[in-house]
């Protein structure tokens, strides 16, 4: 006997490296992780007086309030963006699939006429709260039902293509 130790078999070396690899692979996501929380915290901070720094969470009324008004009309502004960028894509590809355009996909599938009757209907239910006389009001009454239909419809879309699976909004831009 030679007194020399038998080396590793070279799987064992391998699966050793791998491990270490792995565990190096998973401190380094774990420490970028740690670094983008501590940012997200350094941007929850609005101001900084007098070296103390104040969140939201930290404001005085009427401000408090205010800053949560704000924040919840962007979240609502963003969510109306992304739906429309996302609708606007599908009458695309719904549109190339019928070789149609995506305005007359859009018009068939959101837009609605309005009846002269329904606009006097309208116009006769809310008399008392309409200055004008009808034939001033009567194009613009069409106009905000027509669009108020629409979001309906654009509403009941958005639910189907959710409820359906061919659109997904991730949690974070739900409002």
């Amino acid at each position: 006997m030679s007194g020399k130790k038998p080396g590793l078999p070279p799987y064992y070396l391998a699966v050793v490296m791998f491990a270490l690899g792995l565990f190096v692979a998973t401190l380094i996501h774990t420490g970028s992780r740690a670094r983008d929380s501590g940012r997200d915290n350094a941007h929850d901070v609005l101001f900084t007086l007098n070296g103390q720094p104040w969140r939201a969470a930290d404001l005085p009324e009427p401000q408090a309030s205010k800053w949560k008004a704000f924040h919840d009309q962007v979240k609502d502004w963003e969510y109306r963006l992304i739906t429309s960028a996302a609708l606007r894509a599908w009458f695309e590809s719904v549109a190339e699939s019928e070789g149609s355009t995506p305005e007359a996909v859009s018009k068939r599938l959101l837009g609605t006429e309005v009846s002269d009757d329904e606009v006097a209907a309208f116009y006769s239910a809310n008399q008392d709260q309409l200055k004008a006389p009808y034939s001033e009001l009567r194009d613009s009454i069409r106009a905000a039902l027509v669009r108020h239909r629409e979001d309906q419809n654009r509403a009941a879309l958005l639910e189907k293509l959710i409820r359906e699976g061919v659109l997904d909004i991730p949690t974070e831009y739900k409002p």
